[in-house]
């Protein structure tokens, strides 16, 4: 990724920060939805959510479930961010529903934790400015869609370019990447990417989307990242926020695999790679 496009997408972030007047952010707050509005919506797009699953569709039946999982994950989120101001990493074993807009859920997303938590951490003063960075093999567009003219969070999506969604929105940085992409081409545009942004946007936290659905067996990744290739990354991104002294909390993204242990042991990969570097550093 060229520098100079990345000081563009910098530079107007800073000029939509100015731009943006009073009564512009009185607005855009009246567009956070309260939590109690959150469980009442749940509830309605509980009852049409479904699932695919070998080509046909599934209805989840377990409704209550799903609505109590879909009002506690922001919550979770936002209490991993609060914990890594703290400790500097913390991991949330859930979250990174970054398809989920303000008005809609999408792609098995209903909520949208990164985006509210970013807000409520922002909206009190708790942090100036953050750095979105969805490694999710899907571009975050409902992340992109809800912060657009959030001047103090700058959103990056670095995923499979012919993926979904088919109709994708404009974060601040998109880094479309290859069909079939390698642990190397990768590795080096993950870092490259997340090393310039770190000196450029210097932010105050880091929300990092770790999700495992690059992996090269995923059924719905499209990249051909081993597991080795996503450890690796993990210990990269976390190692390389936490040797600037940025604070970085981490959601498990996305990830489809029948095999839900194999599944659940790729989610941990993330946790494995934070106890690693919080104890080296």
């Amino acid at each position: 990724m060229a520098r100079s496009a990345l000081e563009g997408a910098v530079a107007a972030k800073a000029d939509l920060l100015h731009a943006t007047s009073d009564a512009a952010r009185i607005e855009l707050d009246k567009k956070v939805k309260t939590m109690s509005a959150i469980a009442e919506e749940a509830e309605q797009l509980a009852d049409r959510v479904g699932v695919i699953h070998k080509g046909k569709i599934i209805l989840v039946e377990d409704r209550e479930a799903l609505m109590k999982r879909s009002c506690i994950a922001p919550m979770g989120t936002l209490m991993t961010a609060q914990l890594a101001l703290q400790q500097g990493i913390a991991c949330h074993l859930a979250g990174g529903t970054h398809h989920a807009h303000y008005d809609f859920g999408s792609g098995f997303c209903i909520f949208n934790d990164q985006a509210f938590a970013v807000r409520q951490l922002l909206d009190r003063g708790v942090v100036k400015k953050a750095l979105m960075f969805d490694c999710d093999v899907h571009q975050g567009d409902g992340t992109a869609a809800m912060l657009a003219d959030e001047t103090r969070a700058f959103t990056c999506s670095i995923h499979c370019e012919k993926n979904f969604p088919v109709r994708k929105m404009k974060s601040d940085l998109d880094v479309g990447l290859p069909l079939g992409m390698t642990d190397k081409d990768y590795l080096d545009t993950v870092f490259e990417t997340l090393d310039q942004l770190l000196d450029l946007v210097q932010p105050d936290l880091v929300f990092y989307d770790a999700g495992v659905d690059i992996f090269q067996h995923d059924p719905l990744g499209r990249l051909h990242i081993t597991e080795q290739g996503i450890a690796d990354r993990d210990r990269g991104v976390l190692a390389r926020c936490r040797q600037r002294n940025v604070p970085v909390a981490t959601v498990i993204g996305g990830g489809y695999d029948d095999d839900r242990d194999a599944l659940a042991q790729r989610h941990a990969i993330v946790v494995e790679a934070a106890s690693e570097v919080h104890s080296f550093l």
